[in-house]
């Protein structure tokens, strides 16, 4: 959700300005080099997601923005792990 990822960058106090390209998208040469020009010219960072970080060769200057998650409470997955283990036995 390219919205909720500019607008969790805001709520950080990042000033976005987006590119976005469809989900699982190829960066072609000519749209890294765009979106390198335009960061530096602006002198901004770019920042991507893990996932798009996969889709971008190693010496890319951008920021990986990390997703971690933290549970208030009991772990939401214990009970269906839990419930997966059991239709598995035989």
């Amino acid at each position: 959700d390219p919205a909720g990822f500019e607008a969790g960058l805001e709520r950080l106090g990042a000033r976005v300005r987006g590119l976005r390209f469809a989900d699982h998208h190829v960066f072609s040469r000519k749209e890294r080099a765009r979106a390198t020009d335009e960061a530096g010219r602006d002198r901004r960072r770019l920042i991507v997601t893990e996932k798009d970080w996969q889709r971008l060769p190693p010496d890319f200057p951008a920021v990986v923005a990390r997703l971690d998650l933290k549970w208030d409470g009991e772990d939401p997955w214990d009970s269906v792990i839990a419930s997966d283990r059991k239709s598995t036995r035989l």
